[in-house]
């Protein structure tokens, strides 16, 4: 039984998975907890998909093996790249709920994190897993996997703009601090005003016991204000969303 494979198809197939998974193994929601098996097979998936507009490009290095591994070298330079601008920017839900641990005195409370593989605290966990959830319902994991494919079709084998990661990442890096304080910030201004009056209090009453009180005050706060605080993350997921297909296109247009 004889088996004819094409070689533009094969070579076309090998550089979109090759963009595809190194784009998954950073880039949120796929990274981290996800089962690399079920990247693997997504990578794939993905990689079938965006074969066929591929495979029409007239520069596909088919006869030239070294030509072959720079470009599949070259496709994983822009999947890592991607994933990178994308991850800065959903990295501000996680950062607003470490910020509030960090203000509540609740890092000695940190847990393992399966999706960084780090030690995190209640409150950076708890958004996290809330920012997951707003991502999948509204359907922004799907606008992201979109947002990678149509990268294809205006960078198949060239045009990434090596010359725009430093002004995206900065870009990123500033929108990443503001959706940070967006997120965390009726949470840290009543913290910040709980701790002003502790120190009140301590003044007034120096036998008081200042630290076990004061963890407890904090704690009720933290916990009144916590359901109050929750929408800004449904509204800051697809606006993070937005920003990171936008900085996705800018990078290979």
């Amino acid at each position: 039984m004889n088996v004819s494979l094409d070689p533009r198809l094969f070579v076309a197939f090998l550089l979109a998975t090759t963009r595809c998974a190194a784009w998954l193994t950073v880039s949120p929601p796929f990274q981290g907890a996800v089962p690399g098996k079920v990247r693997a097979g997504l990578a794939l998936a993905l990689g079938l998909i965006a074969t066929p507009s591929l495979a029409k490009h007239p520069d596909l290095p088919v006869g030239d093996t070294g030509a072959l591994l720079g470009s599949l070298v070259y496709q994983a330079a822009i999947g890592l790249a991607l994933g990178v601008l994308v991850n800065i920017l959903f990295q501000a839900v996680m950062a607003a709920g470490s910020a509030i641990d960090n203000f509540a005195g609740l890092t000695s409370a940190a847990i393992y994190d399966p999706t960084t593989k780090a030690a995190a605290a209640p409150m950076g966990r708890l958004y996290q897993i809330l920012g997951l959830l707003v991502l999948f319902a509204t359907g922004g994991h799907l606008l992201l996997i979109g947002g990678l494919i149509r990268t294809f079709d205006a960078a198949p084998i060239g045009g990434f703009r090596f010359d725009r990661m430093a002004e995206l990442v900065t870009r990123d890096v500033g929108q990443f601090l503001l959706a940070t304080l967006q997120i965390a910030a009726p949470l840290l201004g009543a913290l910040f005003v709980t701790e002003l009056l502790l120190g009140l209090a301590s003044r007034a009453a120096p036998q008081l016991n200042i630290l076990v009180v004061g963890f407890s005050v904090k704690g009720i706060v933290m916990i009144m204000l916590a359901a109050a605080a929750f929408p800004l993350v449904v509204y800051a997921v697809p606006q993070l969303t937005a920003n990171a297909l936008d900085a996705m296109w800018a990078l290979v247009r």
